[in-house]
């Protein structure tokens, strides 16, 4: 800044006249790139004499950076950082500006459910900013609520690889490992995220559960415990040590702790699910049913219990009741895709005919093909056509299922979808045997 000239150091630098150009609307580096030249001397002038500051690092013992090594990530102590003030070959400030807009659309039309709408403006942000993790984790997230869970997993690893030490990301990605019933990977990185924050309860309880998955009962439950000592009021690892408890066959020590977490604020929902399993180990059917309605009224997006409930609403011959919880699930989590695949089923495929409605499933179904992989979304498209009366539409959906079951080699689908298709073909709608 001198008299005459204002310099704004960034990718491509801009030059202000300041006596003729108040308002600096008129960027001339361009016509003056001498002035440009001598300001820019006298900022790395400057600059050179600045004593920096000692950066701070996340402490990492040789054990910590050899894990993070093996699993292809590369860690220095924390992610490089560019130069604060000399910024060449980053991206220029006033590029991002539509970043960050597209990042704050994507979020609102997260928040109405609506992630399929939000996705490509994620992946255009993160095109725009390959650098960035947040972003990256953001991608990542949205990608596993859409059911593209081996998308979700590629993305999170980018992230992981630009900073091993980001928390945020790696809990993410061992989130998606765990989504994706690949538990020792979750395991794994719950196990790097455990080293990153050695004395955090919420990575021990996460540890724990990822534990309890793989199948590792008495580790999982020594975690939980370590959890609870740090932490003993901590609803949601009194209720995983429950469910830890209950798979080492300790029932009545498991419902302690159930009934401990369900006095808990913000564990109650997942207390009172478990309580539920554990009476399904018991056989005492009322109780499964009282409990998962608890679990849905207090939570009513909460997917396993919902799903759970469905199941049993359905199995029973409660199939309207079954469309009621969710239809307000999804009022709870807009978008959810299974909830969505589940109405759009039974409103297409109901042997109950007061309860079928084809136009509301295909409404639900159709804009989920193209988003969702398998085969849920174009089977169900396919069975809403059908009850429409459109078997052309309807068997050109099954086709194009069965195609995705033969290339994903699934044996169980290919027999039940071809028979679908073979009804459609015979102008034969599709009819639930259970609901």
């Amino acid at each position: 800044l001198t008299d005459s000239w204002k310099l704004i150091s960034s990718t491509r630098p801009e030059l202000y006249d300041r006596n003729g150009d108040r308002g600096e609307t008129h960027n001339v580096a361009a016509d003056h790139p001498d002035v440009v030249k001598a300001m820019m001397a006298e900022l790395y002038s400057l600059y050179g004499k600045m004593t920096p500051a000692s950066p701070v690092k996340i402490d990492q013992n040789q054990e910590t950076a050899r894990k993070l090594e093996s699993l292809g990530y590369v860690s220095s102590g924390g992610a490089n950082r560019p130069d604060e003030v000399l910024t060449p070959g980053l991206p220029d400030p006033k590029d991002m500006v539509e970043v960050m807009r597209e990042l704050q659309q994507a979020h609102t039309l997260e928040v109405e459910g609506r992630t399929a709408e939000a996705l490509p403006k994620l992946e255009n942000a993160k095109q725009r900013s390959p650098q960035s993790v947040e972003i990256h984790r953001r991608l990542g997230k949205a990608l596993l609520r859409l059911d593209r869970t081996s998308e979700a997993i590629q993305t999170l690893t980018e992230g992981v690889q630009i900073d091993p030490t980001n928390s945020g990301a790696m809990r993410a990605l061992a989130e998606a490992y765990l989504h994706a019933r690949q538990f020792p990977k979750a395991v794994e990185h719950y196990e790097l995220l455990r080293e990153l924050s050695p004395d955090d309860p919420a990575t021990l309880d996460e540890l724990g559960s990822a534990l309890l998955e793989a199948g590792k009962v008495d580790q999982a439950i020594a975690r939980l415990q370590e959890a609870l000592r740090i932490k003993p009021d901590y609803g949601e690892a009194l209720a995983d040590l429950g469910a830890a408890l209950m798979a080492k066959g300790a029932l009545d020590d498991a419902e302690k702790m159930l009934q401990k977490a369900a006095a808990m604020p913000g564990s109650e929902a997942q207390a009172h699910f478990l309580l539920a399993r554990l009476a399904a180990r018991r056989s005492q059917k009322d109780l499964v049913f009282k409990h998962l309605e608890k679990a849905v009224e207090l939570k009513p997006g909460y997917v396993k219990a919902v799903e759970a409930l469905t199941e049993f609403y359905l199995t029973n011959g409660r199939t309207a009741d079954a469309l009621r919880i969710l239809r307000a699930a999804l009022v709870a989590s807009p978008g959810n895709v299974p909830f969505s695949l589940t109405l759009a089923e039974i409103l297409a495929m109901s042997k109950d005919d007061a309860l079928r409605n084809g136009e509301e499933a295909l409404r639900i179904a159709e804009p989920l093909i193209a988003t969702t992989p398998g085969t849920r979304a174009l089977t169900a498209f396919a069975a809403a056509k059908a009850e429409l009366g459109d078997f052309e539409s309807a068997a050109q959906g099954a086709e194009k299922a069965l195609a995705r079951a033969q290339a994903a080699a699934n044996e169980k689908l290919i027999p039940y979808i071809q028979s679908q298709l073979d009804g459609y073909r015979a102008k034969r709608p599709l009819r639930s045997s259970v609901f």
